[in-house]
Order: structure tokens, then C-alpha cells, then sequence
């Protein structure tokens, strides 16, 4: 089966991972775009008075599956349709209201900030008063987001000042996105003379972050050497422990998601890979000097002061 044919419920299913279900979608996204079938939104509209809107400090990129967006803005509102692009500039004031196709909703979107490049998958079934479920969150950092962010805000700099050239442009800016994003996620960041096994190894551990079986021993079989050898070799040259290294993308992941205000404690420990809630907590208060509940405060408390400001 081809990527491009997978459905986002399957990552639901766990048919397919979300990062090789994320390479198969912009790769189609990049098929419509150099056939001129793609359809390109951009709200761009930065302001100090968000009048009950959310203001993101990240630029966001979404890709809607099923169901429409309608998100409100300054200036009105706009209804994004399956198969098309929205792209929100930074400090942007916006509300989402997902619209529903026969109970059905779903969007990936993405954010990026100089180092991090952070994806989320959404989906919604049944009944719509329900809470949304945020089904999958993964991020992967590469020294190749700073020339993508550099982008993302030219384009939304046209879009800004209404360029009689801006459709064109738009879409020559969307392709170069899009195969930057490619390369980030086929090639994660390998370091400076970093062992080959090692790339590979961080590649994997990208990969299945969010499994809950994830393991030293899971890796080793999925690249067909010896656990031992897999911890020695990775211990030699990263100077640190496999499984640690493991623990702090978990506990990175973990943050990413607790900086969504909608998801509890609870669930960002599942999404992180984590089956009990107690090692959860005592593993991210390790590595982060906090417990995950008083980061969500602390999130929370940046988040309220930002608003209080405007």
C-alpha cells in the first residue's frame, strides 16, 4: 500500500505511525502543488486585541483531512475544506470550530520555531459535544527549521501586504516548504560526526516515541544488532545512556503536548509513551525539575500573562 493511500484513521488504528503517515501526505501536497491543484489559505493578520481569540507564538500549517475548519479572525472568517492548506502567521488572533462530515473530523497541523519542528494529528468521531482527541504528537529537531520558519513568515509577509504577485509566489514559497519538510522528516538532524548507528538509532526512537514498548531491545531488533553492542556503541559516543536518551525525548514530547491547555495530565502520559501515570511523573520531574502538573501551571500562568498584556 502506498503512502499516500493511508487514511488518518488508520494512524488512529495504529496501522501506520504518524511521521511515515505525515511523509506520505506531503508528498501528495507537493503532487497538487506543482499541478496547480492546491488550494492555499493564509490568515496573516498579527494584532495586539484578541477579542476571545487565541494568539499562537508559532506559525501554524494545517492539513485538513475530514470534516472543515472554520476558524474566526479579525478580519471575518474562513472555512478550510478537506485537501487544502492553512497557514496562521504568529501572534495572529484565531479561533477553530471544527465542522463535522457525517460525525467525522480530522487535521494534522504543525508548528516550527528555529529548532523544533512539532506535528499533532486530530481526529474526532461520533459525537461532536464530546472532547477532541489529540490522537498522536511527535516533533523532531533539525538544523534546517530556521530556513523553513524563514519562509513561512516571507509568505506570510505577502500575504500581509496583499502582493498583486502574491498567488504565485505563495505557491513557489508552499512547494519549497513542503520539500524542506520532507527532508526534515526523511533525515532528522544527524550531528557533526555522529556514528551511523546512532543516527539511526535517534531516526527510530522518532519514530516509535510515542509506543509504549518502545525499548533498547525493541531498537537493536529493528536494526538487527545486538542490544548490548546497540547500548555500548550509543553510550561511547553520545556520552549518555540509551535509555536516558529515550526518557528526555519523552519528556520533551510530554511538554510539547501540556503546552495544548486541553490536554490533562492523564493523557499526555499516554501520548508520550508512558502506561503508568506514577513513573510518568517521577521520570519528567527528573529531567524537567518539575512535575508535569506544575508545568501545565506554569504554561498556563505564561499563557494568562501574554493575554493580560493585549
Amino acid at each position: 500500500m502506498k503512502l499516500k493511500q493511508w487514511k488518518v484513521w488508520d494512524v488512529r488504528s495504529g496501522r501506520v505511525g504518524l511521521l511515515p503517515y505525515l511523509q506520505g501526505l506531503i508528498e501528495n501536497h507537493i503532487e497538487m502543488v506543482r499541478e496547480g491543484r492546491q488550494v492555499l489559505k493564509v490568515i496573516a493578520e498579527p494584532a495586539e486585541v484578541s477579542a476571545g481569540l487565541v494568539i499562537s507564538q508559532r506559525p501554524k500549517i494545517f492539513f485538513q483531512l475530514e470534516g472543515k475548519n472554520l476558524v474566526t479572525h479579525p478580519s471575518g472568517e474562513t472555512i478550510v475544506n478537506v485537501g487544502e492548506i492553512l497557514i496562521i502567521q504568529a501572534k495572529t488572533p484565531h479561533l477553530e470550530k471544527r465542522l463535522y462530515n457525517r460525525s467525522r473530523y480530522a487535521h494534522i497541523y504543525t508548528n516550527l520555531t528555529n529548532q523544533r519542528y512539532v506535528f499533532h494529528a486530530y481526529t474526532r468521531c461520533a459525537n461532536p459535544s464530546r472532547k477532541q482527541y489529540n490522537i498522536a504528537n511527535s516533533y523532531i529537531d533539525h538544523h534546517k527549521n530556521a530556513f523553513v520558519l524563514q519562509m513561512l513568515n516571507e509568505l506570510c509577509e505577502n500575504a500581509l501586504r496583499n502582493s498583486a504577485c502574491f498567488t504565485a509566489l505563495s505557491q513557489s514559497l508552499l512547494q519549497s516548504i513542503l520539500l524542506q519538510l520532507m527532508l526534515i522528516l526523511k533525515q532528522p538532524h544527524i550531528g557533526a560526526g555522529e556514528h551511523p548507528i546512532i543516527h539511526n538509532c535517534k531516526q527510530l526512537i522518532y519514530e516509535h516515541l510515542q509506543d509504549a514498548n518502545l525499548s533498547v531491545s525493541l531498537l537493536a531488533e529493528h536494526m538487527q544488532i545486538n542490544p548490548d553492542y546497540l547500548s555500548r556503541v550509543f553510550s561511547k559516543y553520545s556520552e549518555q545512556r540509551l535509555v536516558t536518551y529515550i526518557s528526555e525525548c519523552r519528556v520533551n514530547l510530554a511538554k510539547e503536548i501540556l503546552s495544548n491547555l486541553n490536554v490533562s495530565v492523564e493523557e499526555a502520559s499516554a501520548l508520550s509513551g508512558f502506561t503508568d501515570r506514577g513513573y510518568f511523573t517521577k521520570v519528567f520531574s527528573r529531567i524537567a525539575g518539575m512535575t508535569p502538573t506544575q508545568f501545565r501551571k506554569s504554561v498556563c500562568a505564561v499563557y494568562i500573562e501574554g493575554r493580560s498584556q493585549l
